[in-house]
């Protein structure tokens, strides 16, 4: 995820796409949503994936995805 970051926002200098971003006109919800975003769907849940590996076979590990509730 760091390097798709880092690759992600060298190439949005390339293409000058941060011209046209103000974050003034970012919104206190969209902020707290991204918030929510890499504190539980990243660090939380990869931390649980690891823990997971350490505790039982590939296999099952692998099987995460199918058991993980859908957020709204």
């Amino acid at each position: 995820m760091l390097s798709a970051g880092a690759g992600f926002g060298i190439a949005s200098l390339i293409f000058r796409e941060y011209s046209a971003f103000d974050v003034s006109h970012v919104s206190t919800r969209s902020w707290l949503s991204v918030a929510f975003l890499v504190i539980c769907g990243s660090i939380i849940a990869y931390t649980a994936y690891v823990y997971l590996l350490k505790h039982t076979s590939a296999a099952k590990a692998a099987t995460y995805a199918y058991v993980n509730p859908v957020s709204p």
